[in-house]
């Protein structure tokens, strides 16, 4: 009797600790991994990227404007909050109107791993939010799990001042052309980098021109001079071109940009306003 006794008050005794292990185990929750964002990046938004198990949050240097937009997007999963570096993210900006809905240039990155922690790629914004309301879609699929799936976030785009954008109407073919400009996070004294995009207009899609010779001439109008040593920018890939140009002093420049093809002048009375 005693020997039967001790038996169940073993097995009661290890039933309960079991209970307690499982009980332990399905409320841990996992922690997220604790995520170096650099100081100069500016949250824009995030979504869940249904299908993927994955969360997208977008940084960016300035908040949404009418021109070049670099994003940095920071994808995690959405369970466990690790950071995902294996997949493919493509972003597709579009503008719904009250009459037509369009898309607008977009660099997507090519590598499947991102840069340190975040894939980057960048938006040309061709208008501002007044006009309709802009989103960004996502796909991206996890090669890890094999899982791929779309999302979507909507950003408040401002018009810039000064321009940092223009489409215009090229002499070539009659065809609508995208321009914008591509700064650095600051300009300075001396020799930057000058860098535009090119891209001809439509409305889902917007391809990249490379066949263009581009002239730069820097002056400043308050003084009634220009610059030497600058250089013209040339084609890179993806509808870039890029070149340098030499701000010889601090003060307001206006960079005038003249646009050929095979030759023959298709596009002049270009300028973009920088300010040191």
């Amino acid at each position: 009797m005693k020997k039967s006794f001790w038996m169940i008050a073993i097995i009661l005794i290890t039933l309960n600790a079991c209970k307690k292990d499982e009980t332990s185990s399905s409320n841990t929750t996992p922690t997220p991994e604790v995520i170096d964002i650099p100081a100069n990046y500016i949250k824009l938004g995030e979504t869940w990227i249904g299908g993927a198990a994955a969360k997208a949050t977008v940084y960016g240097l300035k908040a949404p404007f009418t021109g070049y937009n670099k994003l940095y997007t920071l994808l995690t999963d959405s369970t466990s909050g690790k950071v995902l570096k294996n997949g493919h993210l493509s972003i597709y900006p579009e503008m719904t109107m009250p009459m037509m809905t369009h898309s607008s240039p977009v660099d997507n990155q090519e590598s499947e791993v991102p840069n340190g922690n975040f894939y980057e790629g960048a938006v040309v914004f061709t208008m501002p939010s007044t006009a309709g309301v802009w989103r960004l879609k996502f796909n991206y699929h996890n090669h890890a799990s094999d899982k791929e799936g779309n999302g979507s976030m909507e950003l408040n785009v401002v018009q810039s001042d000064p321009a940092r954008s223009l489409s215009f109407i090229a002499g070539d073919d009659s065809s609508k052309v995208v321009l914008a400009l591509v700064e650095p996070e600051k300009w300075k004294n001396g020799l930057n980098d000058f860098e535009i995009t090119l891209h001809k207009k439509g409305m889902t899609d917007f391809p990249e021109i490379k066949d263009y010779t581009v002239e730069i001439e820097p002056e400043m109008p308050s003084m009634g001079h220009g610059s030497p040593n600058n250089v013209n920018p040339v084609y890179t890939k993806n509808g870039h071109y890029l070149g340098k140009v030499n701000f010889t002093m601090s003060g307001l420049w206006q960079v005038n940009i003249r646009l050929y093809k095979n030759g023959k002048l298709i596009k002049d009375g270009i300028s973009f306003t920088i300010t040191l």
